[in-house]
């Protein structure tokens, strides 16, 4: 009876029935450590910790601000308020727009729009740090590059070889860069056809 009762536990049938609950027991797990790290999440939205409200960037505030490390997702909200409507959510390392912070709730919460744009919404300010820039720095003041690229006012410009479409024949096209600094700048290449790309 042992040696049939292991034949029958070796039996490929048995094997996959094994294998499907081994692989559900491991999703359950990982269901339960994520549901249980974005609960952490929205406990720690609730905490307060900036003692005033961080100026924008036109007053001298940073340009970007950079989500903390965390143990889950920050909540973007449609309005400054732990109450208010989830529009996203976002990953630590996040790079948002600045767009200005005010005291609501008891909590500081701050106006954001990611820098590849999407969506925009309310962060709890307590999740977030000035973003370092590629050269170390941390950029602050109004960022009009893009302003500025589009007027024409470039700080550098002269030709480079380019191509619209992968496989395309390289030829010569004329570019601007618009920079503000801090590694932010917008350039924008015109191309033999009379449309411009702007890459920011």
């Amino acid at each position: 009876m042992q040696y049939i009762s292991a034949q029958r536990i070796k039996s490929p049938k048995k094997q996959k029935m094994l294998k499907i609950k081994f692989l559900l027991l491991t999703a359950l797990v990982f269901l339960s450590a994520t549901v249980a790290a974005q609960t952490a999440v929205d406990r720690l939205e609730r905490k307060y910790s900036f003692t005033s409200v961080p100026a924008p960037p036109q007053d001298g505030g940073p340009r970007n601000w950079e989500i903390s490390v965390i143990p889950g997702l920050l909540n973007l909200r449609e309005q400054p308020s732990a109450r208010s409507k989830i529009v996203t959510r976002f990953t630590s390392g996040t790079i948002l727009d600045n767009l200005g912070c005010q005291r609501s709730e008891g909590r500081i919460w701050c106006d954001f729009q990611q820098l590849e744009g999407g969506p925009r919404g309310y962060v709890s300010g307590e999740f977030l740090k000035p973003t370092v820039s590629p050269d170390g720095s941390i950029a602050t003041g109004p960022d009009d590059i893009a302003q500025r690229a589009g007027q024409g006012r470039f700080d550098a410009a002269g030709p480079m070889p380019c191509a619209r479409y992968a496989g395309q024949p390289i030829r010569q096209c004329e570019f601007g860069v618009a920079s503000a600094g801090g590694g932010y700048a917008t350039v924008v290449i015109k191309h033999p056809d009379g449309l411009p790309r702007a890459i920011f």
